[in-house]
This record gives C-alpha cells, structure tokens and sequence, in this order.
C-alpha cells in the first residue's frame, strides 16, 4: 500500500511490486485510507465528490544512463489533478486534459479496489504496508489547501493506532507488516 506517490518506483526497483493497488499514483494520508477501508471503497472516486483542477503539463520519471531518477515535463500531455473531497485524496496523474477517461479511470481505481479487499479478507496472504513519512511537497499542499483541506490537522500520530485496529476488527488480520520506505 502506498501513501506517497514515487514510492511504487522504489517498489519496482527492488521487484517487490507485484500489482497495482488503490493508492498507488495517489497523494493521501493515512485517515483518508482508514476511511475508504471502513467504507470498503463503497464510495471511491464517486462523481460528486470530484473536483478538477486547472491542467498541467505531465511530469515523468526518467531514469538516466546512471540510474538516476530526473523530472521532466511532457509538453504534449496536459493532466487534471483530481481531488476527492470525501476521502482527501489527490489523483495527480490520471485525469487527462480534454479526454473523457473519467470512467475509465474510476473503473481502474475500483478494479485496484476489489484487489485490495481481496488480499485483506484473505488471510492465507502475508501484507506489508508501506509508507512514506516525507512532506507534502508545495504542489500538493496547495490542491489540499485550494479545497480548504487541512491535510497537517488530518495527519495525527493516532493514524496508525487507528489503522491497526482496523485490521484487527474489520478484516480480523493479524499478519502483516508496516514498514517505511526507509526499510526497504
């Protein structure tokens, strides 16, 4: 699981990802993820709760002869930030600009969705949840804030008390890890 949206390339680099799941290319925090479960992502990119953003040019990850991992924009691709204002998330890289993905983007995420769930009523199946304790960057603490989100007041050190016991009650998982990405 991710709550941070570079950390699948640190996942992929040590072949540790396997498949894709709801938060990875998301910004989010750990309330918002504890809120989707308990909602068993019922209520996941529902239309009402969208709100587009001004479009940008596509930054991409382009790894140099060095392995090196640099930024560069993509002028011929506009994206649209997405938020969802009832989970707190962002979707930065899956809403194109003047192409009506919409639904094939809300279809992919509640694919990613049931594949979670699947992995979390399974209990034959070992999880690491993986996080990322870095700071929001200035992008997208200006979507969260654009959107009156107070994404510091959100952020509790309680968040993974909470998230534990999640699993414990809701999907009654004793096996599993959360480790930061520094473990890796």
């Amino acid at each position: 699981m991710e709550i941070y949206v570079g950390l699948h390339i640190h996942l992929e680099k040590k072949n540790l990802r396997f498949n894709a799941y709801p938060f990875d290319w998301t910004c989010n925090c750990l309330d918002s993820i504890i809120k989707m479960m308990k909602d068993d992502f019922k209520y996941i990119l529902d239309y009402n709760n969208l709100k587009f953003n001004q479009p940008i040019k596509r930054l991409l990850y382009i790894e140099d002869s060095d392995n090196i991992n640099k930024l560069e924009y993509d002028t011929n691709s506009l994206l649209c930030p997405v938020v969802d204002t009832k989970y707190n998330i962002i979707y930065p890289h899956d809403f194109k600009y003047n192409d009506n993905n919409t639904s094939i983007v809300i279809n992919k995420y509640k694919r990613r969705c049931e594949r979670l769930l699947n992995v979390l009523y399974n209990k034959n199946i070992d999880i690491i949840f993986i996080y990322d304790n870095d700071p929001y960057d200035i992008f997208y603490k200006d979507l969260y804030k654009k959107e009156n989100i107070d994404i510091e007041k959100i952020n509790s050190q309680d968040q993974i008390k909470h998230f534990k016991n999640l699993l414990h009650t809701k999907y009654n998982r004793t096996n599993y890890k959360i480790i930061s990405r520094d473990e890796i």
